[in-house]
């Protein structure tokens, strides 16, 4: 009787040592994790390169799906709040409303990891056509935290589209806020991709800022692809239908 005691006493103590040892590891990467969002603020050039150098990717991804959650939810509240007392209850209020709106939020979780992954990949394999060497990893998780800008203006943004749904009358104000600050965001956001191409491809920053305009040309032509196929199908469709 004593012996199992004394074994279940030491169970109980490795479980404890368990959740202690899984809490500790969950502290450090959310500490890991904010101090690598502040070297990026501080000194992006060396934190990008130990970011890909670690192949920070789980990190890159909570980066760009957080930026997608809240996007998505300031832009659902600034609708909600647009909307009249009338009209949001019959907008949001149905269970097939209700249904579309997940259902849109599901698209935008799935497809924000996607584009980040084909996005990387794609300036990646140009960076190689350029001489540059370095992994997928390494160039696909300092990608995922050029996202940072993006997060950093969401408040700003939500104040300011909620100063023009409160005033009413201050349209024109809240655009001559919008539209600098995302434009500020853009290129921030290219120019961290352009030091992540950099520093983990071993390129120049000028053959970097070349194959970010090249990736520009590929998705446009890709872009331009797609549209085809879809009005060839949309009128290969019609005429089926005609015949």
């Amino acid at each position: 009787m004593s012996y199992e005691r004394e074994q279940s006493v030491g169970d109980q103590e490795e479980a404890i040592a368990g959740e202690t040892n899984e809490t500790q590891a969950d502290d450090s990467a959310i500490a890991r994790f904010a101090t690598d969002l502040a070297r990026v603020l501080m000194t992006p050039s060396a934190a990008l390169r130990d970011i890909g150098q670690r192949g920070a990717v789980a990190p890159a991804l909570a980066l760009v799906m957080l930026v997608v959650l809240l996007n998505t939810a300031v832009q659902a509240a600034m609708l909600v709040l647009e909307l009249s007392p009338t009209t949001a209850p019959a907008l949001f209020g149905t269970g097939v409303a209700l249904s579309l709106q997940l259902m849109g939020l599901l698209v935008n979780l799935i497809l924000a990891p996607v584009l980040w992954v084909i996005s990387a990949a794609i300036l990646w394999g140009l960076a190689k056509l350029l001489g540059g060497e370095g992994t997928f990893k390494s160039v696909l998780a300092p990608i995922g935290f050029a996202y940072l800008p993006q997060l950093l203006t969401i408040p700003l943004l939500a104040g300011s589209e909620l100063a023009g749904v409160v005033s009413g009358g201050l349209q024109l104000l809240t655009l001559l806020v919008t539209i600098p600050v995302v434009l500020g965001a853009l290129v921030w956001s290219l120019v961290l991709m352009v030091i992540a191409i950099r520093e983990n491809m071993a390129l120049t920053t000028g053959r970097a800022t070349g194959v970010l305009g090249l990736f520009f040309l590929v998705t446009m032509l890709i872009g331009i692809l797609i549209a085809c196929i879809l009005i060839l199908m949309s009128l290969l469709i019609f005429g089926a239908l005609a015949a």
